[in-house]
């Protein structure tokens, strides 16, 4: 880490950060109160002091609910630069604030925020008496926005011009966080990269995670039981997950597009999301893929004769059908849907890559961030074309190619992975259109 320090000021507060030459990073900043582990956030109340109070955020600490922020060198009140928002993934039970490296943004005159959240059993379990659709995971991302309206103009950023990003369990949160019932006008758009989530809600699942805990699922009894046994409830929470491993175990659901407020989106999923999985793959390449495919179709949530799906994605490639449909299922479904569903413009594209180096899940995260970013299934992908798709975006400039119509064309690109050369495409996602019903909406 570098010796040299960056400093900038508020009204309430004086953070002291890193400074590394063209960008300066201020790491970890705590942006709201948690009264306990399953209680959801408050905003952070400034201390009743005359000076502001010195902040330090010099290095990483991803252990907490934090946000980390970096700024072009020099940046200050005034300077009105797009502000990015990211949050990021992890299938709502990993990740953290720190996992990216956020230069490149500030590098083109962007203010870019990490945002973090609590996962697992902390963010995501939902109890009797708590508001409907709502998370406290979700009310963390919630909390850190309202924080970036109040705070990031000292560090260079215009609080009326921020862009909210995420990939996968955080792409999710995205499309949460732009529900009529949740969305405060704290953004201006929003990038859903393979937005994931769960097929069924928690309340359908919560008996099964009581008798895994052997306790009653409620915020007291869970409490004490982090306090008394943390190692036995982790161990819990692992086996959930593994009890529902052909599906995410946690999260928001069920998601219904047509809620969403009309709010501009990018829209984007990998071509072949989860072709990484060594179990679907060891299936597909044994022979057993169609014959699953068949069994399994209706519980992955295809309505559709499982023979008519697998006609459909034999075109695509006949030999990973187990593998597509666990990806359409997880990812490619949903931005089919909301696609579909959401009542603002939108710009849906495909990240393609060859047959012998598919895109897979994350292969997005290093042309973003750069190399080094996010699980890998291949070679990393190099180049920087969805960062510079992302900063023109942020700055307003819609994408190259025709937005999404409710309409027969259903317009759409493809971008090479490795080339960044973008093609224009008519409906790219139709068999994931139509072979995967919407859930049924309370």
């Amino acid at each position: 880490m570098s010796q040299r320090e960056a400093q900038l000021r508020s009204a309430t507060a004086v953070y002291q950060g890193e400074d590394r030459g063209k960008t300066w990073v201020f790491h970890s900043i705590e942006y709201s109160e948690i009264p306990g582990p399953f209680e959801f956030p408050r905003a952070k109340t400034p201390a009743a002091e005359e000076e502001p109070v010195v902040i330090d955020a010099t290095r990483p600490r991803p252990e907490r609910v934090a946000l980390t922020i970096a700024v072009p060198t020099g940046a200050k009140f005034g300077a009105d630069l797009p502000v990015v928002a990211f949050i990021h993934g992890g299938a709502y039970v990993e990740g953290s604030h720190e996992d990216f490296d956020l230069t490149g943004l500030a590098a083109h005159n962007v203010v870019a925020v990490s945002i973090d959240y609590r996962v697992g059993l902390e963010g995501f379990v939902h109890f009797h008496d708590d508001p409907p659709d709502h998370y406290r995971g979700i009310e963390d991302c919630l909390v850190a926005l309202e924080w970036v309206q109040k705070e990031i103009e000292c560090f260079g950023g215009d609080p009326t011009n921020v862009t909210l990003a995420g990939q996968s369990a955080g792409a999710g949160i995205c499309l949460w966080l732009a529900r009529t019932d949740h969305f405060r006008g704290l953004f201006r758009r929003l990038w859903a990269l393979s937005p994931a989530f769960p097929r069924q809600p928690f309340a359908k699942r919560k008996g099964t995670l009581r008798r895994i805990l052997g306790t009653p699922i409620t915020r007291r009894h869970l409490t004490a039981k982090l306090q008394r046994h943390p190692r036995a409830l982790r161990r819990g929470q692992r086996a959930f997950c593994r009890r529902f491993f052909t599906d995410i175990a946690f999260g928001p659901a069920p998601f219904d597009p047509s809620l969403l407020a009309e709010v501009p989106m990018l829209l984007s999923a990998t071509r072949d999301e989860f072709y990484h999985d060594p179990t679907t793959t060891w299936l597909d390449a044994h022979g057993l893929g169609r014959v699953l495919v068949r069994l399994l179709a209706a519980h992955f949530g295809v309505w559709v004769p499982a023979s008519s799906y697998l006609q459909n994605t034999s075109v695509i490639d006949a030999a990973r059908p187990l593998s597509r449909l666990y990806g359409d299922a997880a990812v490619r479904r949903w931005v089919a849907q909301t696609a579909e569903q959401a009542p603002g413009q939108s710009w849906v594209f495909e990240l393609t890559g060859t047959p012998e180096q598919p895109a897979v899940h994350c292969d997005d995260l290093p042309l973003i961030f750069g190399p080094g970013t996010g699980p890998q299934g291949g070679p990393e992908a190099r180049g920087d074309h969805l960062l510079k798709l992302l900063v023109s975006f942020a700055g307003g400039q819609p994408p190259s190619w025709r937005p999404y119509r409710h309409s027969t064309r259903r317009a759409a690109a493809r971008i090479d992975r490795d080339s960044g050369r973008i093609t224009e495409a008519s409906d790219p996602l139709k068999y994931v259109r139509l072979a995967f019903k919407p859930p049924k909406w309370r």
